[in-house]
């Protein structure tokens, strides 16, 4: 890299002042800020100790034009015009820390970050705090991030004498501004390509990046293609559709997207065969196919996305539909892919090595293999102890609620629908339709014990309810309640037995056996399952 780059010092309290005035910016491509308070202390502790504390990359170029943020994402008061910023490559959170807790002029920081970066520097022991400590002298980081904060400071405390600060406390402070950090600048001639892969070495070595991370760097190019912009869009396109878009990082749709490509669905051969090229020629694609992915999973599955058992189950059924759309299904395929994507839920398919298999169960479904012949789809690898022992956050209990909402489950008190999905259609919507304990979870508490008190949290023990029932329960033994919805809703039992909940004489609930409760539901929810496998 000889002659590509050019080493420089810059003072501390030059360098916030280069970020207050946007001379610094971050490439578009760099992660989030990830520093806790205590990472941001431990740095200024280390720099008022004159203890190195690395060297910042800097990229002197022009070449990404408008696709930069700012630091801390936060947009200066007044931006001054200049030839173009500086990219950095490498200290992003090292200067976010600083422009928190030193808080330059000319930046308006929100009210958040100030309170939770409020930051003290204690006389007494001479090291920062994240508050000033008992019967301790204390001054706030922030008279450290300003020229005239600073020298009124300095000057107010030579005034006072003996009663302010030592003279060696406040030299030591004008040295902490004085702190020279090293950079290194790459010249305004090294090329987009060169950076990213030294953008990609560097964070390989320190703070993790996630896969898309190191995609957006390594396909971006000005004026072609921003996974960022891409990836925003899509959001606003789940949120018209009504699907959940916060959570939403790109990364099935990627996955799919080389999948599609026939490139290994492994990260590093991701980052190393997926180019900017596929991208510009199948993004698109891959989003009209991830909806159509969801559209299935909601509405011909019949199960909300948030009770999804495995999202990377999502990659595979992506990649289908980028070859064929859900619209040109055939009946047999729909059955099919219905099979498949309760087996691979119930028989923890995707419980481990999910690129892996992703990639085969593309090729599996794209030519609808016979399942007979096909380890881990072949044949229930679940019994209905293992639906009895599963909590409701784990993979199988998620595919029982999910299981519970495809069956069309209705209130116990009203018989109203409880579907998920149409709830906000309505327009006088239910509120707070939830799962329920049916053996609710402080009466549990008086009766399990021992190694059986897990028993209390089994997913068989839930049903869909309305805040109506819900007041309605309380914590009362289920014989008593159900007593009392058995007289208030004639259709009762018929909704009980919507949702697997056994209400005949010989049923369990009537004497409050909840083991045996578990055990009858579970062969109930069993026998279902198999159903839906098409075992």
């Amino acid at each position: 890299m000889k002659g590509m780059l050019k080493p420089d010092t810059i003072r501390i309290s030059d360098l916030i002042k280069s970020v207050s005035e946007a001379e610094f910016v971050l490439p578009r491509f760099q992660r989030d800020f990830v520093w806790t308070k205590n990472q941001v202390i431990e740095l200024l502790n280390s720099i008022y100790e004159q203890i190195p504390i690395g060297i910042f990359l800097l990229w002197d170029s022009d070449q990404l034009g408008e696709a930069f943020r700012f630091i801390g994402d936060v947009t200066p008061n007044k931006l001054t015009p200049k030839r173009h910023a500086r990219y950095v490559l490498d200290g992003q959170q090292r200067l976010t820390s600083l422009l928190f807790s030193l808080r330059p002029e000319g930046i308006g920081l929100p009210n958040d970050i100030l309170k939770k970066y409020e930051i003290y520097f204690s006389i007494n022991d001479e090291k920062f705090y994240p508050k000033c400590p008992k019967k301790q002298k204390c001054f706030s980081a922030e008279i450290l991030g300003s020229d005239d904060r600073f020298m009124e400071f300095y000057a107010k405390s030579l005034k006072a004498g003996k009663n302010s600060i030592n003279k060696v406390i406040l030299e030591k402070l004008k040295l902490f501004r004085d702190y020279e950090v090293p950079i290194l600048i790459f010249t305004e001639d090294v090329g987009l390509d060169t950076v990213n892969k030294t953008f990609q070495f560097l964070n390989a070595k320190g703070t993790p990046l996630s896969l898309m991370n190191l995609v957006a760097a390594k396909t971006y190019s000005p004026n072609i293609f921003d996974l960022y912009v891409c990836i925003e869009n899509t959001q606003k396109i789940l949120e018209d559709a009504f699907f959940p878009a916060e959570d939403f990082t790109g990364e099935s749709l990627i996955r799919s997207l080389a999948i599609y490509n026939n490139i290994n669905n492994n990260p590093s051969s991701i980052l190393e065969d997926l180019k900017t090229s596929h991208l510009v020629k199948d993004y698109k694609k891959a989003e009209r196919a991830y909806l159509d992915a969801l559209i299935f999973i909601r509405d011909d599955i019949e199960i909300p996305i948030k009770f999804l058992p495995y999202p990377p189950i999502l990659v595979p059924l992506t990649a289908f539909f980028m070859k064929k759309s859900r619209e040109e299904l055939s009946p047999s395929q729909v059955t099919y892919i219905k099979h498949w994507f309760w087996r691979s839920s119930f028989n923890n398919r995707y419980g481990s090595e999910a690129a892996t298999t992703g990639t085969i169960d593309f090729k599996i479904i794209l030519n609808q293999k016979d399942m007979k012949n096909i380890n881990g789809l072949n044949r229930p690898l679940f019994e209905p102890l293992t639906l009895l022992e599963a909590p409701s956050g784990s993979a199988i209990g998620k595919a029982i609620l999910g299981l519970l909402q495809s069956h069309k489950p209705l209130d116990l008190y009203s018989n109203i629908d409880l579907k998920i999905k149409g709830i906000r259609k309505r327009k006088k919507p239910i509120k707070n339709v939830d799962k329920h304990h049916i053996f609710p979870k402080d009466y549990l508490k008086t009766k399990l014990r021992g190694d059986k008190r897990y028993l209390m949290d089994s997913v068989c023990n839930l049903a869909w309810v309305s805040q109506k029932t819900n007041l309605l329960v309380a914590n009362t033994p289920p014989s008593r309640y159900f007593k009392k919805l058995q007289e208030i809703n004639d259709e009762f039992n018929s909704s009980a037995s919507q949702q697997f909940i056994p209400t005949a004489k010989s049923s369990p609930i009537w004497n409050n056996n909840y083991k045996k409760f578990l055990k009858v539901r579970a062969e109930l929810l069993y026998k279902e399952a198999i159903k839906k496998c098409g075992f």
